[in-house]
This record gives structure tokens, C-alpha cells and sequence, in this order.
């Protein structure tokens, strides 16, 4: 979810509030009543739907278990916020062209697969000269998508961000000094109840 919040008890039940603290890859520092647990709305929602997958995407797309419409609303303003980030540029989707050359790298939507910043990234690193791997996680059957994404950039085909790396070369093998940073096979790994 956008934010932590507390789960605390009200009437035998857990209600889940937000902290109001901004997405953070660190857990926010605030007081909780006590009683209080700090969790993620997404934990909030399994624990609460238990093994109805079904119902645990519809409750953490919808905010479902958010009973503070003001903070409902401003956790649907943060996700907007995101997916606003995400969305290709307009003039892209403007001209028959320009849709062609999306749908050839795999884009067939409004929206990346991959967050730009992951290219930035990777270009600056590649840049530095610096080793790394880039491993990618997918929580569905969006493997092939995200593949082929990658390779456009890899291969210097991404409409948008093929630029970053224009100076630095292909990283698709073809130049003997860079990595083929390209996807090749995909190798699922799939993880039970046990971990």
C-alpha cells in the first residue's frame, strides 16, 4: 500500500489506520496507541482475507478496509501520483507511427513495465563501469512483457529510454567492452505457503 498504518483493536476487531507517512522504503517512526501493530495495508489485507486471493486483490486495489474516507482518498491520490510516473509520454501515443514502434518493443498499453527508474540506473552504473546484475521479479504472467521491454533498451530500440545509454553503446553483446545485459531465459521460481 501507499503507507504504513496501525492495526489496533476496536470492538474485537482489527481496524487499520494510516500513519499518514509518505511511501518510504524504511518503516516510519511513529508513536502507535498502545496495543498498536505497525503494518503495511497489503499485510493488513492478507491477514484479514486470509487464502481468498481474490478478495485480497480487490481489498488492497480498492482500499476496501479503509474506513477514514479522508485518508481512502488520499491513499487513491498517491497511487494516481505513481501511475502518473509510469504513463508513456503523450506524443508517443499520438500517431499510428509512433503506437507501431511501442507495440514492436512490447508496449501496447498507456504505461512502462519496468519503472523508468531502473533505466537511469542502469545507465549510470553503466557508465561508472561498475559490476552488476539486474535480476527482475514478477508477482504474475508478465515475464515475456517486461523481457521484451528490457531488450529494446538493451538493444537501443526503447523508444524513450534507449537514449540514456546512446553514448555508452548497445548492451546487447555487440560491442566486445559491454555486457549482454539482455534477457534470455526466463526461470521461474515459485514459492509456497512455507516460504
Amino acid at each position: 500500500g501507499p503507507g504504513e498504518g496501525g492495526g489496533s483493536p476496536a470492538g474485537g476487531s482489527e481496524v487499520w489506520t494510516w500513519t499518514r507517512t509518505p511511501p518510504s522504503l524504511k518503516p516510519p517512526s511513529v508513536h502507535c496507541e498502545a496495543g498498536a501493530i505497525l503494518a503495511t495495508y497489503s499485510k493488513y489485507c492478507k491477514k484479514r482475507t486470509g487464502k481468498d486471493k481474490d478478495l485480497f486483490k480487490k481489498a488492497v486495489r480498492l482500499f476496501l478496509f479503509v474506513d477514514d474516507a479522508s485518508a481512502k482518498a488520499d491513499m487513491e491520490r498517491t497511487v494516481s501520483q505513481a501511475l502518473a510516473k509510469l504513463a508513456l509520454p503523450r506524443e508517443l501515443l499520438a500517431s499510428q507511427e509512433s503506437l507501431e514502434e511501442l507495440k514492436a518493443v512490447g508496449l501496447k498499453g498507456q504505461q512502462y513495465f519496468i519503472i523508468p527508474t531502473l533505466f537511469h540506473l542502469v545507465a549510470d552504473l553503466q557508465r561508472q563501469k561498475r559490476e552488476f546484475a539486474v535480476l527482475f521479479r514478477s508477482f504474475g504472467k508478465d515475464h515475456e512483457k517486461v523481457k521484451g521491454e528490457w531488450n529494446a533498451f538493451c538493444e537501443l530500440r526503447h523508444p524513450v529510454f534507449s537514449r540514456l545509454i546512446q553514448d555508452v553503446g548497445p548492451l546487447d553483446g555487440s560491442v566486445p567492452s559491454l555486457p549482454d545485459r539482455r534477457g534470455h531465459d526466463l526461470h521461474p521460481l515459485y514459492r509456497d505457503s512455507e516460504g
